[in-house]
């Protein structure tokens, strides 16, 4: 700066707020009528004079006065209390006067003062003046200077710096203007905020914030240290000797604690031109390097074209937060060079700032990464839990060194305008707004249906403190554009829930094809055929059976047919999935109602007549109880043939478990909203993980009178059924998933997950650290998902990472295409995203220790010589079929959990004849809650009903109130199997829906060796399976 700079005068600071007060005014004394009297008492007395002064200069002949004494009558616009009171009556003729305006300063004191009070004189009041003031003279700044004096405002107050109130920053803006406005005024009029001017603050616009904060840090230091003024220079850590002479000089003349006094003179006085803070060279002074950060997008809504919302229509085409609403809001911002070359960078901090008033709410950091990207995308959240004031805000994002120390930012040569690189698009907060939004989604979230999706927001938003009844269905339907290479089996449901955005819901393409069909026909409720050659499924074809012509008959297919067409909602042709159980409630309950005095038609009169005409009945009650379900048979590549049942979703007793399932969840949120936060975590795990229609039913017969048993689920809606004779069930259910498009369930049951076991391998290597190469024997793994599961699970602990896997998998047939293909895929290179899973797919850089040993072997293999397979633990999963169905009348018991959980009894018979476990289902009554008492008590009703009925048909008519038993006997080389893989393994985890405890808990008997147990009995029911 080579000319003189000027301090601002008070008349000039008098001048401006008159500027802005004298238009207002006007427009209040132009809208109040003859006979309206006012006063203003909070303004400064010089303030008042010019106000006053320039208001009479506009209305010569207005009532605008300023209240004085009587020894100041003489002075212009002066009025003393009494003249006050008579212009405040009519005049001589009684006629109201022109509005009266009285300013009244805040030192004067009269004895009239009542006769001017608030009761007679509106009070106007503009406490907010010098706000506004501020906003009026940053317009009139340079666009590229702007952002930098809001930061500049936003570290004072977030600094608590006392010296900055609204006043000194309405002279520090005028004292600029005054002196032609540019970089330099800017930075010589720091005095005025009480910092030391620097002339050089806006020569490098990346260290601006830097520089203020040192420049604050410094005056503060100066200013509070108890050091003499020699040795507070000496702190600044200056590196130029001359400069802390030229400072000592200085504060011999200035008294260092009274920074008002001693920081004007740099500026006005050129002869201390030589000491402003552009001279100040630190010893520490950071060398960090720069970098260019761009904020790059929000995800926040934009106002459409069409909106008719009155808060809104103002705001088209802009991005508005309504925090109610919108909890959390993403950020994408990009840095160059990338954070691991610029010195010093540990840290961005991501913050909300008001355009009026700063920083709002507290900033989040976000650690500098590692990962070779340029781009980042953070979140927000708990907007809800931020006092935002209505008005345009954005988002700045700042780097930082550990100490806390910011990083100088490279300058965006191309961009001119006003918004720096490193600040968001500004956009409109609405505290109290309302906006309807589908949330843009990185990715959208799979679910396994439309009420699993429902159940999981209402969830969330209570754990968020919302009413779950704000969860609302927006739409349902099939997503375009589906059928990917990659996924060719499968179609995807989409799911939309308003603004909290969408869901997708991954079908098999083949049962959603069964499925359709069995709904676009519900006149023909039994009789569906599939044939599965090698891995290719055929579309299901229609076998004739002989259904009963009853009115009974009548009345359940009517029900179906009601049913189905609102599953299928016409041309959409919905499937079960998609379904909203808790608005079809009563379309549920009465489909299941017919059916069950179908199925007690049919019992009654077979159990009514003999001979020829009971067959009748049995045959016609057999074919009833087939509803929906499809009978597979499968042909491997050796020509063999083995067989399954699908149970479809749309089976009467299935479809009512989800209507059951839905209406507990319904009253178990309920309950938590009235005040049970503490449970949600146990809700959400038993409402979408626990509870599955396990056993429901327990039986399905096929055309020659066989009952086929369960299997497990395929997901939460089918169900896979097998003969008692299967061997290896496991890999029947690996079969028909390949063939279906579907991933084998990473589970046993319900219960026994691959964490479950990854738990107990724990717990191995535990006791036995010095492993690196785990050994396991795995018997009837099927495709090996419930192990790999238990892998993956280890891998993620940072302990077992290293841990190198030997695995060995023995069952009937070694040669199946299916077998262990979970556990391949984890070896195949791009077949994952999982981070886990990928450590499984990477080369260990030794063909001597590779990370995943793999070998296949026959059953046989293992009996010949049993001692060539040693393992630490050995895996027998399903390995005993239960080969013997019969039937048995029990007493009536109580169904757990409303009738939602099929439990079994299990009597264990151990003597000369043999080892044998009989399994029977406990059928009854459920122990109903106080709603929704009608739809358990149904399902109770029901699941007992059907058990005698299949009882009935697998005994010919033999009894009609007994329930079927699956017996496992274990036979000589059964026994054999259990001791040869005992001696071999340190450990053994068995895993069978049908074998126990007991048979290793044998009391010492002297013909068996003796076995240190560990026992994890099912955690929801008997139904699925023992470990």
């Amino acid at each position: 700066m080579s000319n003189a700079f000027t301090k601002l005068s008070q008349d000039k600071l008098n001048a401006a707020v008159a500027d802005l007060l004298c238009p207002r005014i006007e427009t209040i004394l132009g809208d109040r009528g003859p006979g309206h009297c006012m006063r203003v008492t909070d303004l400064d007395d010089d303030i008042m004079e010019s106000v006053c002064k320039e208001l009479r200069r506009t209305r010569p002949d207005g009532n605008i006065f300023i209240l004085g004494s009587h020894d100041q009558e003489g002075m212009p616009f002066r009025v003393t209390s009494t003249k006050l009171v008579e212009l405040r009556n009519p005049d001589g003729n009684g006629e109201l006067r022109q509005p009266l305006l009285v300013f009244i300063p805040t030192s004067l004191r009269t004895s009239a003062e009542d006769s001017f009070g608030v009761a007679t004189f509106e009070e106007l009041t503009f406490t907010g003046i010098y706000e506004d003031l501020i906003d009026s003279l940053i317009d009139r700044l340079p666009a590229t200077l702007v952002g930098h004096v809001r930061d500049l405002f936003g570290i004072l107050s977030e600094e608590e710096w006392l010296f900055a109130d609204d006043v000194s920053r309405v002279r520090y803006l005028l004292t600029a203007l005054e002196n032609g406005i540019d970089g330099e005024t800017l930075g010589a009029s720091l005095y005025e905020l009480t910092l030391i001017p620097d002339f050089k603050l806006f020569a490098d616009t990346g260290m601006v914030n830097s520089k203020i904060r040192r420049n604050l840090g410094s005056v503060r230091n100066l200013m509070t240290s108890h050091k003499s003024v020699r040795g507070r220079i000496a702190d600044l850590g200056l590196s130029d000797k001359t400069l802390d002479a030229r400072l000592s000089t200085y504060f011999e003349k200035y008294d260092i604690q009274e920074p008002e006094a001693w920081t004007p003179p740099i500026a006005i006085d050129k002869s201390w031109w030589s000491i402003s803070f552009d001279k100040w060279a630190f010893q520490e002074e950071l060398s960090l390097d720069k970098i260019l950060l761009e904020v790059l997008e929000t995800d926040l809504p934009v106002v459409q074209e069409d909106e008719t919302d009155d808060q809104l229509s103002g705001l088209i085409g802009q991005q508005v937060l309504v925090p109610n609403d919108r909890r959390k809001m993403n950020i994408v911002f990009e840095v160059n060079p990338h954070p691991g070359k610029v010195s010093g960078l540990d840290h961005f901090t991501v913050q909300i700032v008001s355009q009026n008033d700063g920083p709002v709410g507290k900033s989040k950091k976000v650690k500098a990464w590692t990962p070779n990207r340029l781009q980042c995308t953070t979140n927000l959240a708990k907007l809800n839990k931020i006092e935002f004031e209505e008005g345009w805000h954005f988002i700045r994002i700042l780097p930082w060194t550990a100490d806390g120390d910011p990083i100088p930012l490279e300058s965006d040569s191309g961009s001119e305008s006003a918004k720096r690189s490193y600040e968001s698009e500004p956009f409109y907060v609405l505290p109290g707004g309302n906006i309807e939004e589908e949330p843009p989604q990185r990715a959208i979230p799979i679910e396994q249906s439309l009420e699993h999706a429902r159940f999981r927001l209402q969830l969330t938003a209570l754990g968020d403190e919302r009413d779950p009844e704000e969860i609302a269905i927006s739409g349902v339907a099939w997503a375009e554009g589906g059928r990917s290479k990659k996924v060719s089996r499968q179609e995807i449901l989409l799911a939309k829930f308003g603004r909290e955005g969408a869901v997708q819901i991954p079908l098999s393409r083949m049962l959603k094809t069964i499925e359709q069909r069995i709904l676009a026909e519900p006149k023909h409720p039994s009789g569906w055929r599939m044939q599965i050659n090698l891995d290719t499924a055929e579309p299901p074809s229609e076998v004739g059976l002989t259904l009963p012509s009853s009115a009974a008959m009548a009345s359940f297919l009517a029900a179906r047919e009601e049913l189905f067409a609102t599953v299928r909602k016409d041309t959409a042709e919905l499937i079960m999935q998609g379904l909203s159980f808790r608005d079809t409630e009563t379309e549920c309950l009465a489909y299941a109602d017919v059916y069950l005095d179908l199925v007690r038609n049919l019992i009654r009169q077979a159990e009514t007549t003999s001979g020829a005409e009971r067959q009748q009945h049995l045959q016609a009650l057999r074919n009833v109880l087939a509803v929906d379900s499809i009978h597979v048979i499968l042909t491997d590549f050796r020509g063999r043939h083995r067989e399954a049942v699908l149970v479809s979703p749309t089976h009467p007793l299935r479809a009512l478990w989800l209507s059951s399932w839905v209406a507990l969840g319904k009253d178990w949120i309920e309950k938590i909203k009235a005040g049970g936060k503490d449970y949600i975590p146990h809700v959400r795990s038993a409402l979408l993980d626990g509870l599955v229609p396990s056993a429901y039913p327990v039986g399905v017969p096929v055309e020659d009178g066989r009952i086929f048993t369960p299997v497990d689920n395929l997901n939460a809606f089918w169900a896979l059924y097998a003969p008692t004779t299967e061997e290896n069930s496991r890999g029947l259910m690996a079969e028909i998933c390949s063939a279906l498009g579907l991933a084998e369930p990473s589970a046993a049951g319900a219960d026994i997950s691959g964490k479950v076991i990854a738990d107990k391998i724990e717990r191995y290597l535990s006791q036995h650290p010095y492993v690196r190469e785990l050994s396991l024997n795995v018997f009837n793994p099927g495709a090996g998902s419930v192990i790999a599961d238990a892998l993956l699970s280890l891998q993620q602990k940072r302990e077992h990472a290293d841990l190198r896997y030997d695995i060995r998998l023995f069952t009937s047939d070694p040669d199946s295409p299916v077998l262990g293909e979970a556990l391949e895929s984890m070896v195949r290179p791009g077949a994952t995203v999982n981070e886990a899973a990928d450590a499984f797919a990477t080369s260990t850089g030794s063909h001597l220790f590779s990370k995943l040993n793999l070998a296949k072997h026959a059953l046989s293999e293992f009996h010949a010589n049993a001692k060539e397979f040693p393992a630490h633990i050995s895996v027998l999963l399903d390995v005993f079929p239960a080969e013997k169905l019969s039937i048995a009348e029990k007493p009536m018991g109580i169904t757990p959990l409303h009738g939602l959980i099929q439990d079994f009894d299990t009597e264990f018979v151990d003597d000369d004849s043999g080892t044998f476990w009989n399994k029977r289902p406990i059928v009854g009554r459920s122990l109903n809650s106080d709603s929704h008492a009608a739809c358990f008590d149904l399902l109770s009703n029901l699941s007992r009903h059907l058990c005698f009925a299949t009882s009935a048909v697998a005994a010919s008519g033999a009894s009609f109130k007994s329930v079927p038993v699956v017996t496992l006997g274990l036979d000589v080389a059964q026994r054999e199997l259990i001791y040869e893989v005992h001696q071999i393994s340190d450990w053994v985890f068995t895993i069978d829906r049908n074998m126990g405890i007991e048979f290793f808990d044998h009391g010492g008997r002297k013909n068996r060796p003796d076995y240190l147990i560990d026992y994890v009995p099912g955690a929801s029911s008997q139904a699925t399976h023992n470990l």
